[in-house]
């Protein structure tokens, strides 16, 4: 069986001074394991350094763990105290490599955006809108994992740090332990409340909670419908394309 590490991650949101936002990715090295040359947010494993890890302190080691990534990947200082968990993913069944991640998101002060890469786990940054990452992951320029690009489809149209803040705390804390699938080139991921999610059937009629994508065209979109549980994606995108 493999073993579920708990691990924490950071949105960094930087304000534009000629507006709207700009959020941090790291790219990840070919080399690793897990996601190798994905763009990511800033995080990591917890480790057991970050504090303790029962279920009610749990919260608070997460974000110590995530500040401390985001300073040991890209030398950039976020406090714990200042981070807002907006939800929580589980990578799916069947990995190697498995992670129950903590996500939070803040805001970058705006003299301390400058980004130093670590150079070994990460091989490069950038700072980008929302809407300019998602236009560059439809055009195969950089490849995000799904709870990645959900995340920038919910604040794409936020133009300042509140109003992202304001999207996120719209629906609460959002989980996800999604179910996935790759056939012939289309990879889709249940969710909880999808007719076929207990049975990883995705040929099963009834409710529909999924993310489809087509791998070979590079397009992707949500289907929600008859779903009693809340969508993985706020609700922000149903059944859009990146084409």
């Amino acid at each position: 069986m493999t073993i579920i590490s708990p691990a924490a991650t950071v949105l960094i949101i930087r304000e534009v001074s000629t507006g709207g936002i700009e959020v941090l990715l790291l790219k990840r090295s070919s080399k690793l394991a897990f996601a190798p040359s994905f763009w990511v947010f800033p995080g990591g494993r917890i480790d057991p350094e970050d504090g303790d890890t029962d279920e009610a302190n749990l919260e608070k080691t997460a974000k110590v763990a995530a500040a401390r990534e985001a300073y040991e990947e890209a030398r950039i200082k976020v406090a714990p105290e200042d981070l807002y968990q907006f939800c929580h993913w589980t990578t799916p069944t069947g990995g190697k490599r498995r992670f129950a991640t903590w996500f939070f998101h803040c805001l970058a002060a705006p003299d301390k955006t400058d980004i130093t890469i670590d150079d070994s786990e990460i091989v490069d940054h950038i700072w980008l809108s929302p809407e300019d990452a998602l236009s560059k992951m439809a055009s195969n320029e950089i490849p995000l994992l799904p709870p990645t690009f959900i995340t920038l489809e919910r604040i794409k149209h936020a133009q300042t740090y509140e109003a992202a803040k304001a999207e996120f705390e719209r629906t609460g804390i959002v989980t996800a332990a999604p179910k996935t699938s790759l056939i012939d080139g289309i990879f889709t991921c249940l969710y909880k409340g999808d007719a076929g999610y207990e049975s990883e059937d995705k040929s099963k009629l009834g409710s529909r909670h999924r993310l489809i994508i087509d791998q070979v065209k590079g397009n992707y979109y949500f289907e929600y419908e008859g779903c009693d549980e809340p969508p993985v994606n706020g609700g922000a995108f149903v059944s859009s394309s990146s084409s």
